[in-house]
């Protein structure tokens, strides 16, 4: 695939390219004629439909307009992994501290409670949202830095 921003429905078509209509069409549980409705670009014809993943970029869209950034995060992973792949974000952290060793000292607290949740034996999805804070704050650090050093 290219890395060049495709529609929905030209996503679909390239899915339905790969795996066919009738497998496209049993995953998404769906009669052939929906598939085929899902694949069409709705410039050109009347008969269209959103597909599934326009739907689901909505749901994604409104959970975090509403401020449930956690939730997002945890869909997208979810759907991410079963390519064996993770999510992050766009853009860097943001420092909120006032200073580099403010920053340091805030990487520590997300730090020790994923050391503490290993050592308990935690849930495995429990550590790797723990083990994703720790990620944030060291991304803050970093970030303070750079601001520091470029001025």
């Amino acid at each position: 695939m290219n890395k060049i921003k495709l529609e929905p429905w030209e996503l679909m078509s390239a899915a339905k390219d790969v795996l066919g209509v009738p497998a496209l069409g049993r995953i998404l549980a769906v009669c052939n004629q929906q598939v085929y409705r899902q694949i069409r670009n709705p410039e050109h014809t009347q008969d269209s439909i959103r597909p599934p993943i326009q739907r689901i970029r909505t749901l994604i869209y409104e959970l975090e307009q509403g401020g449930e950034r956690e939730l997002v995060e945890g869909i997208l992973n979810y759907m991410a992994e079963g390519a064996d792949m993770h999510v992050t974000p766009n853009s860097c952290q943001q420092p909120d501290k006032d200073s580099i060793e403010g920053e340091c000292l805030d990487d520590y607290p997300p730090l020790m409670e994923l050391h503490e949740a290993i050592r308990g034996g935690a849930d495995l999805r429990e550590i790797e949202r723990l083990a994703e804070r720790v990620k944030v704050e060291v991304e803050e650090t970093v970030t303070a830095v750079k601001m520091e050093r470029e001025g």
